[in-house]
């Protein structure tokens, strides 16, 4: 028991240290690194599909199932394409 109670210590003080370093490189370089979170949108190779799809006046839902994209993205695709054509 006391072996494992050793062990469980000195791996909270490695936790420790490590959140510790994290505050500190947050503090002195600000929270936010300029990066966006998450995965990165790969939904500009679409544009032009939609583009044309909008243009035959089909619908965002029917340009996903088509297209095989969930809505939100098709609908995030059409956005962009309507402020590029206004």
């Amino acid at each position: 028991m006391h072996v494992l109670a050793a062990v469980a210590e000195f791996e909270r003080s490695v936790i420790v240290e490590r959140i510790n370093a994290g505050l500190a490189a947050a503090r002195e370089h600000g929270p936010r690194s300029g990066k966006p979170f998450g995965r990165p949108r790969r939904l500009d190779k679409h544009h032009d599909a939609v583009k044309k799809l909008m243009k035959r006046g089909r619908s965002g839902r029917r340009i996903a199932a088509k297209l095989h994209i969930p809505v939100g993205s098709i609908f995030s695709v059409m956005r962009s394409v309507q402020r590029g054509a206004a």
